[in-house]
This record gives C-alpha cells, sequence and structure tokens, in this order.
C-alpha cells in the first residue's frame, strides 16, 4: 500500500506542477510551456518524498516517447505513455484545479540559471505549494520543492541527457 501511494504522490506532484501553470499569463506562461515542454521529451527525475517524523522515501522517473517508469521501493514499473495524453492531461488539470502563482527570482541549479516561480494549487482534496525552477536556456523544469497541505514534502531534480529505459524493465 505505501508504494502505491508513494507512486500516487509521485504522479499528483507532477499534476500539480501542471495545475499550477496557468494561474496567471504574466506570470505562469513560462510554468505552463515547461510542463508541455518537458511533456514532450524524455527525461528522467530523482525524488525524495517526506512524510512527517519518518525518513525521506527516494524514488525516480524516467520518462521515453511510449513509456514512463517509476522506481518505487527500488522497484522499477512501466506504464504506456503517450505525449498527447499528457498534454491533455496538463490541460485538464489546470482547467479544474484552483490556483496562484508567481515569479520568485532566479536561482542557478548544477550551474544552469533558472527562473523561480511559486505557486499554490488544489484539486479536489489535495493542495500543495511548490517552488519551481525553470531553466532560462531550455524553458525546462530543473527542480521542483512541493510541501503538501497534509505536511508531505516531495523534492525532485530533473534531467534531460542520455535518458534511456532502466535496464531490465519490460
Amino acid at each position: 500500500m505505501q508504494g502505491l501511494r508513494t507512486r500516487s504522490v509521485v504522479w499528483l506532484a507532477g499534476g500539480l506542477l501542471a495545475v499550477s501553470s496557468a494561474a496567471r499569463a504574466d506570470d505562469c506562461a513560462a510554468v505552463t510551456a515547461a510542463a508541455i515542454a518537458q511533456a514532450k521529451i524524455p527525461h528522467a527525475g530523482t525524488m525524495a518524498i517526506t512524510h512527517p517524523g519518518k525518513p525521506a522515501d527516494t524514488s525516480a522517473t524516467v520518462v521515453t516517447a511510449t513509456t514512463a517508469y517509476a522506481q518505487v521501493s527500488g522497484v522499477w514499473q512501466a506504464m504506456p505513455y503517450s505525449v498527447q495524453k499528457e498534454i491533455d492531461r496538463i490541460n485538464r488539470v489546470s482547467r479544474e484545479a484552483s490556483r496562484r502563482c508567481s515569479t520568485a527570482g532566479a536561482e542557478a541549479v548544477d550551474g544552469e540559471e533558472a527562473t523561480i516561480y511559486t505557486t499554490h494549487a488544489s484539486i479536489r482534496d489535495a493542495a500543495g505549494d511548490t517552488r519551481l525552477w525553470v531553466s532560462d536556456r531550455s524553458g525546462l523544469p530543473l527542480k521542483t520543492e512541493t510541501r503538501f497541505q497534509d505536511g508531505m514534502t516531495l523534492v525532485a531534480t530533473y534531467r534531460y541527457d542520455n535518458v534511456e529505459a532502466p535496464a531490465g524493465v519490460k
């Protein structure tokens, strides 16, 4: 059950990234573009999920052109992935969510200059506050820090070079 919850949280965090994007066009147009740009290309993410009073649980994702892989509790799982379905999900969640977004400065992530956005998003019974670093060069997300209403936190970093499916996973 914990693995299923963790996997759900990983995908929910992606949803909160997406919903935060349409809040105010003047502050969040780049975030919308970043979420959609990320959906279109292979990428990998490393996440640390922390529940209050417990040690961090680490997870990873790899997204290729047709498959999304999630590593939960050390085990890789493969799921079908469609760029168009992901873009549709980003747009659908954006329409359904309550959100606020603002630009919050600039900072380098692994030597790459990025603009920081802060967002608050809620949809159904989930809510969270996110800081998102978007590369000034590529327009892609580099890092997110999300704090959920229940006290859980998720910190994710993303990379876009040499992304391949995990070895041995079908």
